[in-house]
């Protein structure tokens, strides 16, 4: 049987479309205001001057103040511009800005599993270098982006691409980690590794880390529109951390979010790591310090975690605990716990209620 389809009237078919482009074009910010997308051409002068080239002893990249406070500057790039065959050579660095003013840098705080670094410098006499702002929107297929960057030390300039697959899962075999990041085809060449990546909104969305330049499976197969960032979520709260621990940098550089686990006198193990802090005992975990949150719900010092998604952690050994804690702090694809894409669920007493927090939305918004 063949169905004939009714052809839309013409008025109504132009509608349609101008609707959809205006959709497309048009948003809706966190605090509920319609906002416009704007052209490349027109958001590149409101930001560019708070983009700098980073020059250290042997690397050159890019980073962007990201904070201003009690006149400094803080700038994120990638920890890897101060590195030489992974090992950091240096805690300067040369910031050449857009508008051709040249400051000294010194880095404060790095987080070595996501490749991210913070910088610190004199805010300039005028002021006149702003934070540029983060969002931590869901991202989406398709989407368009771009970033600004210092390609092949040649000078800051715009490239732009796509969000191929907003939440990847890049396996690094000869540092042995997986890094949650966002896929893109915007060119993150060689010099634009710690380039501010943007929407069309004006918004930093990552943070651009590398690009993939031959097959994995081939080395002799080049592969053309596959890079790599890390989402601003990620970004500004190594950002915060940096500047909470260090703001000054009279300490030098510091490692952040150093997953660590020391035994306590009581026989329980505390550890540390990105997403919350705690010491395992009997009943659990006991959170003493976190960051993670979804929507209105959050972990808070003191509550107890029993659960980590469908696995107890409830009167088990340390070494159990441990072993599922450091899949969950590791962002690795968790075996003990659910596949990969899954959304994890924290169980957790406060008090004498129990509740749930999604690891959801805390990296890639589909976990």
């Amino acid at each position: 049987m063949i169905f004939k389809t009714r052809k839309k009237p013409l008025f109504l078919s132009v509608v349609l479309a101008v609707i959809a482009l205006f959709s497309c074009a048009c948003g809706t910010a966190p605090n509920g205001t319609e906002r416009e997308q704007k052209p490349m051409e027109e958001i590149f002068p409101a930001v560019s001057a708070s983009v700098a080239a980073v020059k250290t002893d042997y690397n050159q990249g890019t980073g962007f103040v990201a904070l201003s406070e009690e006149n400094k500057m803080y700038l994120i790039t990638n920890k890897h511009v101060f590195e030489r065959d992974k090992t950091l050579i240096c805690e300067t660095a040369t910031l050449e800005f857009f508008d051709g003013r040249i400051a000294s840098g010194k880095l404060i705080g790095y987080d070595s599993y996501h490749d991210i670094a913070v910088i610190v410098a004199d805010a300039f006499s005028d002021n006149a270098v702003s934070p540029i702002n983060f969002t931590s929107e869901e991202l989406v297929y398709a989407q368009k982006a771009f970033i600004i960057g210092n390609a092949l030390g040649q000078g800051l300039g715009v490239f732009d691409g796509i969000i191929s697959v907003p939440d990847q899962k890049l396996s690094l075999k000869d540092e042995k980690k997986t890094v949650p990041v966002v896929q893109t085809t915007i060119p993150i060449n060689s010099g634009c590794s710690g380039g501010p990546v943007f929407d069309l909104y004006g918004n930093v969305i990552g943070v651009g880390v590398r690009q993939t330049c031959f097959d994995p499976f081939d080395e002799n197969r080049p592969v053309d529109g596959v890079s790599y960032f890390v989402s601003s979520f990620i970004a500004e709260k190594i950002l915060r951390q940096a500047v909470a621990e260090n703001g000054s940098g009279e300490l030098g550089a510091r490692e952040l979010f150093k997953l660590e686990c020391t035994l306590g006198e009581n026989g329980n193990i505390n550890f540390t790591g990105l997403l919350f802090s705690g010491k395992v005992g009997k009943d659990g975990i006991t959170v003493t310090s976190s960051t993670l949150e979804f929507g209105s719900e959050k972990l808070e010092a003191g509550d107890v975690i029993t659960h980590i998604g469908n696995v107890s952690v409830e009167n088990r050994s340390n070494a159990f605990v441990m072993s599922t804690v450091m899949n969950y702090l590791l962002r690795d694809s968790m075996p003990q716990v659910a596949d990969w894409g899954d959304i994890i669920t924290l169980k957790f007493k406060r008090g004498d209620i129990v509740r749930n927090i999604h690891r959801q939305g805390i990296y890639e918004k589909k976990y």
